[in-house]
């Protein structure tokens, strides 16, 4: 193995990726991890705080030494040899935040591995460097956010990878930013909404007690519309609850260490009646994980979900659905895995990108407030996780969330 000395360091920040190969050696192949565990594994231990990135190189000379180069440059490396294996990755773990993306490999390639990746609403936003030696107009004109020739300059790689990722930074803040405003928006209409809301309802439980119990007529229609009202008015209470929830931070939280296998047999026992009705419940939860977080809220966040999961399957054919709720934990992430899946209707395609906003829903009128996956997204968040669903057509949906973990009580 050759010194890896400033003359050599030097060598490779200014060669182009051929002449690289050519001037470091490597360890044979055998020394490595088979292909299989490269696409799933950080090639190295990352480094605290790097920039997240998926590299997806089918030639294993390139993927090391493109791996080596980007690691010293403190990015966080995790490494997939196709298109295919890098969509399964995306779909299974906390996602990267940027990628750098091969055109021409077997199995999948480039372009098809983009077209995925935009059509799923959970991973478009994520930015992609395309990289290839082909210079056709197909080559070039594909959607990334950077285009790399190769052989490779790496220097040129390093200012687009940058780029990219502050651009993707701006977007995000400006998100988070509308979100914020949108919280405080809610919570304030909430507000003025509640007060005015209990002298409403206080009024119509003192008319309804005060009421005569009587057999006539026009006094039963009297305490039927008395009746309707404080119905009427007790749906709105929860709805203004619900608007006060889409921003977290308006919230005043008791955080604690939670027991994740605690807060999820919770979350069942209080869907329990929702789902025995609609489908067969199998669990996988015996694993058992904490969380820094506000119980209540952690078990409102998988009460949702499984609310969502049940209500995708119609009454009356439990014996031919089921709803999965499976944890597990994330090897050397410090982060838990939670997955609900569903056999229900799934969500339509053209839903997708809408499906976390505020009063988005596909329910009648009057069945839904459009707000359960907007709440969801706002806890996850808060916490620090990451949110996602997959969804095939009418073959239900997977909503997978990703929650950091800390050490449990002593």
């Amino acid at each position: 193995m050759c010194a890896r000395d400033g003359g050599v360091k030097a060598l490779t920040r200014r060669a182009p990726l051929r002449a690289l190969s050519r001037n470091l050696r490597f360890r044979p192949v055998a020394d490595f991890p088979s292909p299989m565990a490269l696409a799933w594994a950080p090639v190295k231990t990352p480094s605290p705080g790097g920039i997240r990135l998926l590299l997806v190189e089918d030639d294993s000379s390139i993927r090391l030494a493109l791996t080596d180069l980007l690691e010293d440059e403190g990015f966080e490396v995790t490494t997939a040899i196709n298109g295919r294996e890098a969509l399964h990755y995306l779909r299974h773990a906390p996602p990267p935040e940027v990628i750098v993306l091969d055109l021409m490999m077997p199995v999948m390639d480039g372009w098809e591995f983009r077209v995925e990746q935009r059509s799923d609403p959970t991973l478009a936003g994520i930015p992609l460097l395309a990289m290839s030696a082909d210079l056709s107009a197909k080559a070039r004109a594909i959607a990334a956010d950077g285009y790399v020739r190769k052989p490779i300059d790496f220097p040129e790689l390093l200012r687009q990878l940058h780029r990219a990722v502050g651009r993707a930074a701006k977007q995000r803040l400006a998100a988070a930013d509308r979100m914020a405003a949108l919280g405080t928006l809610a919570s304030g209409i909430a507000h003025e909404i509640n007060n005015p809301l209990t002298y409403v309802i206080a009024n119509l439980q003192t008319l309804a007690a005060r009421l005569p119990a009587s057999a006539d007529q026009s006094a039963r229609e009297l305490s039927d519309i008395v009746s309707d009202a404080l119905d009427g008015a007790e749906r709105i209470r929860k709805l203004v609850k619900r608007v006060q929830m889409v921003s977290p931070g308006q919230q005043r939280e008791r955080t604690t260490t939670v027991s994740l296998r605690d807060v999820l047999r919770t979350a069942l026992a209080l869907t329990e009646n929702q789902i025995k009705h609609r489908a067969r419940l199998i669990t996988d939860i015996d694993q058992d994980m904490y969380l820094r977080a506000d119980c209540e809220r952690v078990e409102q966040l998988f009460v949702n979900l499984l609310l969502n999961a049940a209500q995708a399957i119609p009454e009356g054919r439990a014996s031919e659905h089921q709803i999965c709720i499976s944890v597990r934990e994330l090897p050397g992430q410090h982060a838990a895995a939670v997955e609900i899946a569903d056999s229900g209707v799934g969500i339509p395609l053209e839903f997708h990108e809408r499906i976390f906003q505020p009063f988005f829903t596909t329910k009648p009128v009057g069945q839904g407030t459009g707000l359960g996956l907007s709440i969801c997204r706002g806890i996850v968040t808060a916490l620090g996780g990451q949110i996602a669903f997959h969804s095939e057509g009418a073959r239900g949906t997977t909503f997978r969330v990703v929650l950091p973990t800390t050490t449990g009580p002593a």
